[in-house]
């Protein structure tokens, strides 16, 4: 069984193995799950679907600043109003993330 499932069944962070901090981030993303479950199909089955999807969520490249706090206010929960996405956009013009080149592009560039 994976830990989330035996944190849903009520084992303590020593029964585990894990440190508080270890615990706590488990527990929080596990209840963010339960937010969202609706009780039905087998429960690690779905949990493993739903962490798949937020590890894609993540993974997505941030073009700029204004990416990078929208995911970071996203993950603490944080739900987006109105201005948020025209902040995002001001962000990621003003603050954007360049592609690093190697050396040999520099020189074929100059």
């Amino acid at each position: 069984m994976s830990i989330a499932f035996n944190i849903y069944r009520g084992a303590t962070a020593e029964e585990l193995g894990l440190t508080d901090i270890e615990y706590d981030s488990r527990l929080l993303t596990l209840n963010r799950f339960l937010d969202q479950w609706n009780g039905n199909g087998d429960f690690e089955t779905e949990y493993l679907s739903w962490l798949k999807g937020k590890s894609m969520e993540a993974a997505q490249k941030s073009r700029g600043l204004g990416d990078t706090v929208a995911k970071m206010t996203k993950a603490v929960g944080i739900k987006p109003c109105g201005g948020c996405e025209k902040r995002r956009q001001w962000l990621n013009k003003k603050v954007p993330y360049k592609r690093r080149t190697s050396g040999i592009e520099r020189y074929q560039n100059d």
